[in-house]
C-alpha cells in the first residue's frame, strides 16, 4: 500500500546502513508474505492481517508499531486522496480537453488499478459516482446538481465543461 499511497514522496532523505535495516526489511518482507498468502485484496483486509500478526511482527521489529498505527489511523484517508488525485488528473481541463469515451476509459482503468481495488467503500463510491456522471453526460443526460458537495466533487464539476463534443456530420 505504501507505493500506491506515497509514490515518489517516499524517497529516503537520509542514508542508513544496511545492517541497521536488516530486521526492518525482514519484518516487512514477512508482513508482505502474510498479506499475499492471505489474498488480502483491500486495505481493510491488509489491516486485519497485520493486526492478527502484530505481536509476531513487532517482536521482529519494534518500529513496526509505527507502520501499524499508520495503517490503522491514516492509510484509508491517504489512499482515498491518492485515488482522488488520479481521478482529477484524468478529468478534462481547459488546456487538455478529452472526449467522454477517453475519460471513461481512463476512469475504468483507475477503478481496476491497485489503488482502486485497495481503497475503502467510500472512495470506490466516489469513483463510481464520477464514472456515472461522465457516462450520463456521454448519453446526453445532465448530472444532478447535488451529485456531491465535497471539495473533490467541486473540482469534478469544474472539469465537466471541458469535454470535447465530437460530431460525425459532414461540413
Amino acid at each position: 500500500y505504501e507505493d500506491v499511497i506515497l509514490g515518489a514522496r517516499k524517497a529516503s532523505t537520509i542514508d542508513i546502513t544496511a545492517d541497521v535495516l536488516e530486521d526492518m526489511q525482514a519484518c516487512r518482507k514477512i508482513a508482505l508474505e502474510l498479506c499475499v498468502s492471505s489474498k488480502a485484496a483491500t486495505l481493510s483486509e491488509i489491516r486485519q492481517v497485520l493486526r492478527d500478526n502484530a505481536d509476531q511482527l513487532t517482536t521482529m521489529d519494534r518500529a513496526f508499531q509505527l507502520e501499524l498505527q499508520y495503517v490503522n489511523a491514516a492509510a484509508d484517508d491517504a489512499l482515498q486522496e491518492a485515488v482522488q488525485d488520479r481521478v482529477l488528473v484524468v478529468m478534462p481541463a481547459a488546456k487538455s480537453c478529452k472526449t467522454y469515451a477517453q475519460c471513461l476509459h481512463e476512469l475504468e482503468q483507475i477503478k481496476e488499478s491497485e489503488p482502486g481495488k485497495l481503497c475503502n467503500a467510500a472512495a470506490r463510491a466516489q469513483l463510481d459516482t464520477v464514472i456515472e456522471v461522465v457516462a450520463n453526460l456521454q448519453r446526453g443526460l445532465s448530472p444532478q446538481q447535488s451529485f456531491g458537495t465535497s471539495g473533490f466533487f467541486e473540482k469534478i464539476k469544474i472539469a465537466l465543461p471541458n469535454f470535447i463534443h465530437l460530431s460525425m456530420e459532414a461540413p
